[in-house]
């Protein structure tokens, strides 16, 4: 169905040019095409075909015949469907749905030279900020009371029982009292700093430009895996595009099973827009109106293909 999908989206954006065996002489790109198929694989409902494309070209390709219609189609078809087939194609969709997998190795050049720049601009901001009064005892004092919070948090959280807890409640738990143990070393170190405000005014910003970017970092880091988490999640839910294509397959073969291909069109409303003159087929699917805006010699090809490939399936 996926292919299906580029198929119809590929056949609209060529179908000015002749029809022949090679797609090459359809002017498609084909590396744009191979894109399109692999992030249509992912899904398990048939996107639809799009009509994304000039009057003009619309005009000119209702005018080729039908046989080239069908020949194109065909083309487009099998074309797609051996790219899906080909030795390559289940690493390149794996590639595609793993690709914003981030770092999260804080000992690595990246996470170092974000590290970096973050301290220097949490020094600067330190530097600016002892200088206004009352700033530092307003810090200290929340971070006391962040302490006294976190501390009781994580007591609370640790003594709840994992016993008939899902493994997403688990990791929840786990979550917190991570966080929580991170809230609570933080403001400890801020709160030994206090001594050095007095006493050493410039060490005192270096060390807490420190302890504010430890806390940042760290966050950043959190997020980050919870990010790449969520992603995997993702991937095992769609990993499987065999059983995507097929669902997208069984889906085109039923909407698309009796479209009306001589069904009248009327104008309506007051900017020359069409529509269908049976209100009934106003309220059919996107896939059945597309089959009949592509035609039935390209619709017919699709669904030899969808029917030859699901018995492969």
């Amino acid at each position: 169905m996926k292919k299906l999908t580029i198929l119809g989206i590929t056949l609209i954006s060529i179908s000015a040019f002749r029809v022949v065996d090679d797609l090459s002489k359809y002017k498609v790109n084909i590396p744009e095409f191979k894109e399109r198929i692999i992030n249509l694989s992912s899904s398990t409902t048939f996107p639809g075909f799009k009509f994304y494309f000039t009057p003009e070209l619309k005009k000119l390709g209702f005018k080729l015949p039908a046989a080239e219609q069908a020949a194109m189609a065909r083309a487009v078809g099998l074309f797609a469907k051996s790219f899906i087939n080909s030795v390559n194609f289940s690493k390149d969709y794996e590639k595609e749905l793993k690709k914003n997998i981030q770092n999260t190795d804080p000992n690595s050049a990246e996470w170092k030279e974000q590290y970096a720049n973050t301290y220097q601009g949490k020094l600067e901001s330190t530097k600016n900020d002892i200088t206004i009064a009352g700033y530092t005892d307003q810090v200290f004092s929340m971070q006391e009371t962040i302490l006294s919070s976190s501390k009781e948090a994580l007591k609370e959280v640790e003594s709840k029982s994992t016993d008939g807890i899902s493994d997403d409640e688990k990791k929840m738990l786990t979550m917190m009292k991570q966080m929580y143990k991170n809230s609570i070393a933080n403001a400890e170190a801020t709160l030994k700093l206090k001594p050095m405000l007095k006493s050493n005014p410039a060490e005192f910003c270096k060390q807490y430009a420190k302890v504010l970017t430890d806390t940042e970092i760290q966050e950043n880091i959190r997020n980050t895996k919870e990010n790449n988490a969520s992603i995997m999640e993702q991937y095992e839910e769609k990993k499987n595009y065999k059983a995507n294509i097929k669902a997208q397959l069984q889906q085109f073969l039923e909407e698309s099973a009796n479209v009306d291909f001589d069904a009248k069109l009327v104008k309506v409303g007051n900017n020359n827009a069409q529509d269908f003159a049976n209100l009934e087929y106003r309220d059919k699917s996107a896939i059945w109106k597309q089959s009949y805006r592509i035609g039935k010699p390209a619709t017919l090809e699709f669904r030899k293909i969808a029917e030859e490939w699901l018995k492969e399936l």
